[in-house]
């Protein structure tokens, strides 16, 4: 049995020791304690497009580059990084997509999840009366990123790609992702998601797990947990679309891909697909660090990033 199947049959076998403790409701928190609680930031803001609310962040002055999240996180994941980036001159806007953080999901719209992104994100953008800048994105976010630099060069100028999602999601350990399409993650949406596994989850995405603290668990059980996030992990798990990576050939942007090596969801090798796949690219392996290098390795990463958009 491969590693990845490993770790779908250790999710199912998880899911179901812990099944039996939980309690309808047990966990989910109301989308008003969840504002209270998690918009805390003076700079939190909340822009409406359509019939949705979303939550962003908008800081310092100069050149904007947008940071994307990736599933299942939020805009707090950029948290250490931004002040480096705006003390070096830069404007910092951070947002949770759709459907995750504080940011709701526009059920009434039948296309797929990519589709709506990218509406919003234009839209977002120019309400914002932004016409040029920087995106960078990890993991989803990441794709969220290059699709945006594919379709849309004359927008982007710089691409910074962190542990980015782009080639086949069945040769990564994310495919994990789809046990949320499972009809045994229905009881999670009644139910909410324990503190224990969240934090599990959360460990996993870590090079060092020991510097998975009490305060960022708080935060993901939060808003994980939050009235109507994990039915939008069921809706996306269920209409799950694979990136198409040739359109990655394609992008000529300058493009910073950071990676760190102890990735267990999505392989450093993907971070050498990347390289080869794009033109006009810089690369930094990041030795001992997971998923997440902005949470992880957050001096070291903000460093990279500012040298990168410093560069001509």
């Amino acid at each position: 049995m491969n590693l990845n199947k490993l770790l779908v049959l250790s999710a199912y076998i998880l899911l179901f020791t812990l099944f039996s403790s939980c309690k309808v409701g047990k966990h989910i928190i109301s989308k008003e304690e969840a504002q209270e609680r998690f918009a805390t930031n003076s700079t939190s803001k909340f822009m409406t497009i359509g019939n949705s609310k979303l939550h962003y962040r908008d800081d310092g002055r100069g050149e904007p580059i947008l940071l994307i999240h990736g599933f299942g996180a939020s805009l707090h994941t950029w948290e250490k990084i931004k002040p480096a980036i705006i003390g070096a001159g830069y404007r910092v806007i951070t947002l949770d997509l759709p459907g995750f953080g504080l940011s709701d999901f526009p059920y009434d719209d039948p296309r797929e999840a990519d589709e709506i992104y990218f509406e919003y994100l234009l839209t977002f953008l120019k309400k914002l009366n932004l016409t040029k800048l920087h995106v960078g994105g990890n993991s989803l976010g990441g794709w969220v990123s290059w699709e945006m630099a594919y379709a849309y060069p004359d927008l982007v100028d710089k691409l910074i790609l962190l542990n980015a999602a782009g080639y086949d999601i069945e040769e990564t350990n994310a495919s994990a992702i789809k046990l949320g399409g499972k009809k045994i993650f229905n009881r999670f949406a009644k139910t909410g998601v324990s503190k224990f596994i969240i934090k599990k989850s959360i460990q996993q995405s870590f090079g060092d797990k020991s510097l998975v603290s009490d305060e960022l668990v708080d935060f993901y059980y939060g808003l994980t947990n939050r009235e109507g996030n994990i039915s939008f992990v069921q809706h996306l798990a269920r209409r799950l679309v694979e990136p198409n990576s040739d359109k990655i050939k394609e992008i000529k942007n300058p493009t910073l891909i950071i990676w760190g090596d102890k990735d267990r969801l999505i392989h450093v090798r993907d971070a050498t697909k990347f390289a080869k796949d794009l033109s006009n690219d810089e690369i930094v392996i990041y030795q001992g660090v997971g998923h997440t290098p902005m949470e992880e390795h957050p001096e070291k990463c903000a460093e990279d990033i500012i040298r990168f958009l410093n560069s001509n």
